[in-house]
């Protein structure tokens, strides 16, 4: 069973191949996204550029737009991935952080169920 369909597990519905797609897309996310952290700290936030015929000059490294970029987008497609399956969803392999957002979301929903 791959990790994404261990997403998803628990979920039967009639959109299973697109949930699943959503689900995969979620965790090639999770992914480059650890792996983009790691070399983020490697490079600096500002480079030089030069696009010739005289333009140059310094401007934010792409690298981090794109980063950012990506993690909105993941951010969005785990938000719809745990409102389609109904329960907090963590990817493996990521860091620490994605699961105690998690455990946070699930206490919070326990507590909610208890009022």
């Amino acid at each position: 069973m791959t990790e994404a369909e261990q997403l998803i597990e628990e979920y039967d519905g009639p959109l299973r191949p697109q949930v699943l797609e959503l689900a995969e897309n979620v965790v090639f996310m999770a992914r480059k996204l650890k792996e983009t952290r790691e070399s983020m700290g490697r490079t600096p936030l500002i480079v030089k550029y030069d696009n010739g015929g005289g333009q140059a000059g310094y401007r934010e490294n792409p690298v981090f737009k794109a980063y950012n970029s990506m993690a909105s987008r993941y951010v969005a497609a785990l938000h719809e991935l745990e409102s389609i399956v109904g329960a907090p969803v963590v990817v493996v392999g990521t860091d620490e952080r994605p699961n105690r957002l998690a455990d946070l979301r699930a206490k919070s929903r326990a507590q909610l169920k208890a009022v």
